[in-house]
């Protein structure tokens, strides 16, 4: 079939007695004037601005591509010039990092906290053992530092609870 008119409607136009063979001479001629009457009809059916701007975008696209072939050559003997000297310099733009980024300030954060508490925890403990009290509130020093180590224990178990770490 040519141009989009198929067989079949050859076939379903013709008599009974003018039915085709698949692969006869007239079948061909038929498959061509169909495909001649079509292309007219286009021609036919198209403004001429509108030919007109689809030649002239038509050839500045063939320009740029002359163009860009022509320069092909110079620009990767550059290229390679550069890269034998060592110039080249590669822009890396990573995708796809920032949550890792994000997981990663989490556990340093946590970490950093961690140590925070247990260093308080054994300055507590050592300062318990001296027996040494607040000022006007008669509380151990010590005992009140495992009151706040406890508390950050407990803020930090549930920072860790509520993200889902556990």
């Amino acid at each position: 079939p040519g141009c989009g008119a198929g067989r079949e409607d050859v076939v379903e136009r013709a008599r009974p007695e003018q039915v085709l063979e698949p692969e006869s001479v007239e079948t061909r001629r038929a498959e061509d004037a169909a495909c001649k009457v079509q292309v007219r009809d286009v021609i036919a059916r198209a403004s001429p601005t509108a030919v007109e701007g689809l030649r002239a975008e038509m050839l500045e696209d063939g320009r740029e591509l002359f163009d860009n072939l022509r320069a092909m050559p110079r620009d990767l003997r550059e290229l390679l010039d550069q890269a034998k000297q060592g110039r080249i310099k590669l822009e890396v733009e990573p995708t796809g990092v920032q949550g890792a980024l994000v997981l990663l300030d989490q556990i340093s954060n946590r970490l950093a906290f961690a140590i925070v508490l247990a260093s308080l925890v054994i300055g507590s403990a050592i300062v318990v053992g001296a027996d040494i009290t607040l000022w006007g509130v008669g509380i151990p020093l010590g005992v009140m530092g495992f009151f706040v180590a406890g508390f950050m224990g407990f803020w930090l178990l549930t920072s860790i609870i509520r993200h889902g770490m556990i």
